[in-house]
């Protein structure tokens, strides 16, 4: 006689099938959309640490920029404005009978991207809304480009007349400049769209002290 098949000894169902295939594919779907998301968040860090370090080069670039400067060769009136996306001064550049003998003009300034007019519109379509550059422009030279990326308004700021982020300013601009302390404060900020899609901001700020 033919014996009966123990229960440890018969295969799945089709109903057991069915069901152990429906728990690996939600396991593999949460696994998935999990890396997704990490990954996501990963790239969106990267973009940032990018702008950031970015962001305190061009800072640092300035203040090194600014700290030879005399306070008397400082042609931009800070102390007239609570700020200004621009700074104008010179450079000592030698002696001649016992006087210091400046250099040109050189400004540091916020400008326009070229390729997105600051207009409310995104025309060079990267997801940010009328970014900047930073340049500098030494006399009858041609600009320099410091930095891209710069943000319109600094972070936290809208155009509204109002000081959103509590640094005493209000719509203080992506660069700016201003007198704290009897000290030049500097301020950068840069947002750019990353590889995930989301736009990243970051800032940095400083201050240094001019010459007498």
């Amino acid at each position: 006689m033919r014996g009966r098949a123990r229960p440890s000894d018969r295969g799945m169902t089709l109903v057991e099938l069915a069901i152990a295939t429906t728990i690996l594919a939600t396991v593999v779907v949460a696994l998935a959309a999990g890396m997704s998301t990490a990954f996501g968040v990963f790239r969106g860090t990267v973009t940032f640490v990018d702008l950031e370090r970015r962001a305190n080069a061009a800072l640092d670039k300035i203040a090194s920029e600014l700290a030879d400067v005399p306070e008397s060769a400082l042609i931009t009136d800070l102390e007239a404005v609570d700020f200004t996306s621009s700074i104008s001064y010179q450079r000592q550049t030698g002696w001649a009978d016992g006087a210091p003998v400046f250099g040109p003009v050189t400004t540091i300034a916020w400008a326009p991207d070229p390729m997105d007019p600051t207009d409310g519109k995104d025309n060079d379509g990267d997801g940010v809304i009328d970014e900047g550059v930073i340049t500098r422009k030494a006399g009858s030279e041609s600009p320099i480009t410091i930095a891209t990326n710069v943000a319109l308004l600094f972070e936290g700021e809208t155009d509204d007349n109002k000081d959103e982020n509590g640094n005493g300013l209000a719509d203080e601009t992506g660069l700016s400049f201003s007198l704290e302390g009897g000290a030049v404060a500097i301020r950068i900020t840069m947002t750019r769209r990353g590889p995930d899609g989301e736009v990243s901001t970051a800032s940095a700020e400083s201050s240094i002290r001019l010459q007498d």
